[in-house]
């Protein structure tokens, strides 16, 4: 039977525990009537340009619980704290004690898609105003689990028995316009316009309420796609330079300058345009892939990473995205495609435009699907690829998906590599992606991928140059297979390796072929690098360009 003293302790408990409850809610009732009169009372103006996060003075939060970069926090005159969307960036981080919230942008809609990177839950739920006693559904948000945010007012908490404030916060609607229009195909019509006369009219609004939606009016974006009378289309759903269709402009929009006569479009990296001249790669589920002309770039290719379905994507192709449009930064070697520009907002990359079709193309094959160039051909491709590999092997690197496909040649340029999507450094996890007959068998064998699988792959692409296999793609004898079962189902691997090996084996001890059959020994550690290969292609004096001495190697 339990003593009184232990009774009485319980019920003390059990009232101070009450009372905390009381005074939590109490607080936070008078927060959120602190918060929405300063969401009442705020205006477009308030806030600047790009601005698409405004954290009132509410909470304990201050600019350096944000991570981003700098000139995307912005504290105002008043105390607010915000966050500006940009072309540089496709998420931002709050770090509060052990929560960690990462935010990311959809490229695809006015939302934000919410990642738990803390060491415990936290509760998300809509904000009413003062008046709307309405109680919205509160979210639980585990560890690595992603929620949507729509714009409006938001609180997150922690979720526990005393819920303790992490952030109150209003998202915007997108502070940059998008707008469609057909142009005429042909060269002469890609001449840059005045932006002004497809500019929708933006008159400043302040931020209001509506009881009968709990999304705030925040920008006077329309929630359809709508036609203007010069035949100009705003886009307010989806990413639209996924399906960009040819001879069509999109122009992205921000930072109007306002005037008593017409909003005026500042040409910066943040408002431009681009035409599709040509269709390179349609969406293939990972990426489409454009020939344009960018108003301030010129002749370029885009490379749009494709959005999938689920918002519980978007944080890996966020992070793809940023992986790749680093790497390609940091860039500069002859045999690999120059990198121009990215946009964080659409999920694209600017690269330069290569007018040459790539190894793989049907102009390279014959009728049996063998190579149709010849020894000279093979010999700069392989020596010139080498020289790329071995610069981002330099560089901490790997490429991961070397292939004839992603080789661009013509015999003036020489080959150029292409697509860094796959793109890991040393230090990462093994690749599991990438395309099967290229993938080296330490992957299989050992679960690991390093810069030795590169050379591997590139003895393969060797392989077709060399008239030794066709296109491995199209070849039927040895169907695909997926390189993140093979641990599951290796046979096709394993017979692949098995045909690879005895190939390898009948490679003549001179010349071209004898570089080819280092690249393609089945232990890493004995296989050659592409240092050795850049010195036995000199020793050899194999022809590195197709016309003259010429050397990319740098």
């Amino acid at each position: 039977m339990d003593s009184p003293t232990n009774s009485i302790s319980e019920a003390s408990q059990a009232r101070a525990a009450e009372r905390a409850r009381v005074d939590a809610e109490s607080a936070n009732e008078h927060r959120q009537q602190l918060l929405m009169a300063s969401l009442q009372e705020l205006s477009l103006d308030d806030v600047p340009n790009n601005a698409r996060v405004v954290v009132p003075p509410t909470t304990h939060l201050t600019s350096k619980n944000f991570n981003s970069s700098s000139s995307t926090i912005h504290v105002t005159s008043n105390d607010l704290v915000v966050i500006q969307q940009s072309s540089k960036e496709a998420w931002f981080t709050l770090t509060s004690g052990k929560q960690i919230c990462r935010f990311f942008y959809d490229a695809g809609s006015d939302n934000l898609v919410l990642q738990n990177l803390g060491q415990g839950a936290i509760d998300l739920s809509s904000i009413g105003s003062g008046d709307n006693k309405t109680t919205f559904e509160v979210t639980t948000v585990h560890h690595r689990e992603t929620v949507v945010i729509t714009p409006g007012p938001w609180r997150i908490w922690s979720a526990s028995a005393v819920p303790e404030i992490l952030v109150e916060f209003l998202l915007l609607r997108r502070r940059y316009g998008l707008t469609r229009h057909h142009e005429m195909p042909s060269r002469a019509g890609l001449k840059r316009k005045d932006l002004s006369t497809t500019e929708l009219s933006s008159k400043r609004r302040a931020i209001t309420h509506g009881n009968s939606d709990r999304n705030i009016l925040l920008l006077n974006h329309p929630n359809q796609e709508q036609t203007l009378s010069d035949g100009t289309k705003t886009v307010n759903v989806g990413n639209p330079l996924i399906e960009l269709e040819l001879g069509t402009k999109l122009s992205i929009e921000a930072h109007r300058v306002e005037s008593d006569t017409a909003a005026i479009i500042q040409e910066t990296t943040e408002n431009y345009s681009v035409v599709n001249l040509r269709d390179i790669a349609r969406s293939n589920g990972t990426a489409s892939v454009f020939h344009a002309e960018h108003s301030s770039l010129g002749d370029i290719v885009v490379k749009v990473v494709t959005k999938l379905s689920e918002p519980a994507s978007i944080p890996r192709i966020a992070q793809g995205w940023l992986n790749e449009v680093r790497c390609m930064r940091t860039l500069d070697h002859p045999s690999i495609i120059k990198f121009y520009g990215s946009d964080a907002r659409l999920f694209c990359i600017y690269m330069e435009y290569v007018p040459y079709s790539d190894l793989a193309a049907l102009n390279w094959r014959d009728g049996n699907g063998y190579f149709n160039g010849n020894s000279r051909d093979a010999s700069c491709i392989v020596g010139n690829v080498a020289s790329a590999i071995e610069y981002l092997h330099g560089k901490g690197m790997i490429h991961n998906d070397i292939k004839p496909a992603n080789i661009l040649y013509d015999r003036e340029r020489g080959p150029v590599l292409i697509d860094f999507g796959l793109q890991t450094e040393f230090h990462d996890r093994p690749c599991i992606g990438g395309t099967p007959w290229y993938v080296a068998p330490e992957v299989l064998s050992k679960k690991s991928r390093g810069p030795e699988s590169d050379i591997f792959a590139l003895g393969i692409v060797a392989l077709y140059l060399l008239r030794k296999i066709t296109l491995p793609e199209q070849t039927k004898s040895h169907p695909s297979w997926r390189i993140s079962d093979i641990h599951k189902d290796p046979k096709h691997m394993n017979l692949w390796l098995e045909y690879i090996v005895g190939l390898q084996h009948n490679l003549a001890p001179t010349g071209l072929e004898s570089i080819v059959k280092g690249a393609l020994i089945v232990l890493p550690h004995a296989r050659i690098s592409a240092q050795d290969i850049i010195a036995r292609h000199r020793a050899l004096l194999l022809p590195l360009h197709y016309f003259g001495a010429r050397s990319s190697q740098a």
